[in-house]
Order: C-alpha cells, then structure tokens, then sequence
C-alpha cells in the first residue's frame, strides 16, 4: 500500500502553494492539510475561502511518474475518489460534475484543482465543505456540505484520515491500470443528458451532453455534431 508523509498547518496561504514551493524537497504522496487557507484558489484563479475548522482542506504531492503519465485522468479520477467516499459515508445522490467538482442534490460540495510541473510532479488540491452549514448569497446555486446533507456534523479529523487511505488505495489501483476511470465517471456523471452552453472558438453554443470520451473529453451534441471540449465553462441551462 502507498504510503503518506502527512503534514498539518492550524493556517496556510494555500496547501497546494506550499507543495509546489517544496515540491523537489518532498517525498512522493506528501500530504498537506490545514484549518484555515488565506489563499485558497479554484479555477481560473478563483479565490476559495472557507471559514476556520469546518472544511476539509488538502494537497496532496504525486511524484510516481506511471501516474504522471495519466495526467488527462487524474482530475476525474479525483472527484471520482471524493465522490465514493462521501457516499461510503451514507450521503445518497452524490455525483460528479465535469471536469473537477462533486456534487450532492445539485449542489457544489467539493472542488478539485490539479497543478505542477510536468513530468516532474503533479499537486491535487481538494476542498471539500464539510461541516459548514451556511453559505453566502453570491452563488447562482447555493452549494452544500456533508454536514448539511446528513444532518449532523462529522469528526473532521476521523473523515480526513478515511478520505486520505481510501486516496492512496485508489491511486496505487489506478497506477495499475485497475480502476475504469471513464465508465464510473458516466455512471455518476452529473451533467449527462443536461442542456449546457459552452464556448467554442469565442462562440457560444448550445448543447445535450452525451458523455465522457476515453480521453476523459466531455462530449456535447450540438444539432447533428458532436463536440469533445477539453476544458472551459459548461453551463447548466
């Protein structure tokens, strides 16, 4: 079994910021989580702020060049893992939202952000709300937590030594070639058969989503053409 070297922070300014300035200092699955990030970030440079304590914040390095190679994977892979160890928990309606977001009841829990320098090391930074019950108004779709959704609140530290052992035994399954990202992705594919819009050479377009490819590409039909989108905004119509 993959072995974790875990370090914990009360506050940091990002636990991927911090793997990836000690990344060539560190050994391969160094974990990193924390209570509190000031500069936490999702896509695009988005700022993510959790309140003090009630989420679950960490990084985790990856070295192991046979899973470096299946970089393309390796964000759905992730959600994938969030994704079954929240329902392991007893949470029903738990999804995945293509390319790095779970989702339970429609609902944002957990993002996903993969970082590095390729072929030298990949940083997975995951943000899951947990225990936090309410949210700001400035959503389009209120987001949700575990908490929230089990009705009760959970032992952060018990849940993230869970998560981080059921990480580590995907991962060593996927370095082998055992685990079928792309078919367990569409069975829980959150956006599959919804109407979206999403932009294609500055153009906006408007579509049913069919699916992922084998190259874990989201696939949209527009009319009679079908569009394989590697990254970007998808909307939910």
């Amino acid at each position: 079994m993959l072995k974790p070297n875990v370090i914990h922070f009360d506050e940091i300014d990002s636990t991927s910021a911090y793997l990836k300035r000690e990344a060539d200092n560190l050994t391969n699955f160094t974990i990193v989580e924390t209570d509190f990030q000031s500069a936490g970030k999702g896509r695009k440079n988005r700022k993510w702020y959790s309140p003090k304590g009630e989420n679950a914040m960490f990084s985790i390095l990856i070295k192991d060049i046979d899973i470096i190679n299946r970089f393309p994977l390796l964000s759905l892979l992730s959600c994938l893992i969030v994704r079954n160890y929240i329902a392991s928990l007893g949470v029903n309606n738990v999804q995945v939202k293509w390319p790095n977001d779970v989702y339970i009841n429609g609902h944002k829990t957990c993002g996903i952000l993969l970082e590095g320098r390729l072929p030298d090391y990949v940083v997975i930074g995951i943000g899951i709300n947990l225990n936090q019950i309410e949210f700001s108004d400035e959503y389009r779709i209120a987001p949700t937590s575990v908490a929230k959704e089990l009705g009760h609140k959970l032992e952060k530290q018990a849940f993230l030594e869970g998560l981080c052992e059921y990480l580590l035994n995907s991962l060593e399954q996927f370095k082998n070639n055992l685990y079928d990202v792309i078919n367990e992705f569409n069975n829980f594919n959150y956006l599959k058969d919804k109407e979206v819009t999403f932009i294609d050479h500055d153009n906006e377009l408007k579509g049913t989503v069919i699916g992922i490819n084998d190259g874990g590409l989201l696939k949209v039909k527009v009319e009679n053409t079908i569009y394989e989108i590697y990254s970007g905004e998808v909307v939910v119509k």
